[in-house]
């Protein structure tokens, strides 16, 4: 099963009930289970005095997961 089917079988449309989360980086609309998570922007500001990221935004399992294997990928090769 691939992971795009698996994503599928969690999506949630905007009609169903209020269970409804949508993931600021994709744009799916999934359970409140999947997003529970919140990242950093990739290019939002930095505060200097505290070194945190401004913005941030809800994010699902499915790309939490893509940021995680290209950290891991870029240090690998870096």
């Amino acid at each position: 099963k691939s992971a795009q089917d698996s994503r599928a079988t969690t999506l949630i449309t905007k009609d169903s009930g209020s269970n409804k989360v949508m993931c600021q980086f994709c744009g799916w609309y999934l359970c409140q289970n999947c997003t529970k998570k919140s990242r950093p922007f990739p290019k939002s500001y930095v505060d200097p005095t505290t070194k945190r990221h401004i913005a941030r935004g809800t994010i699902c399992k499915y790309c939490d997961r893509k940021f995680f294997v290209k950290a891991m990928v870029d240090q690998l090769q870096g």
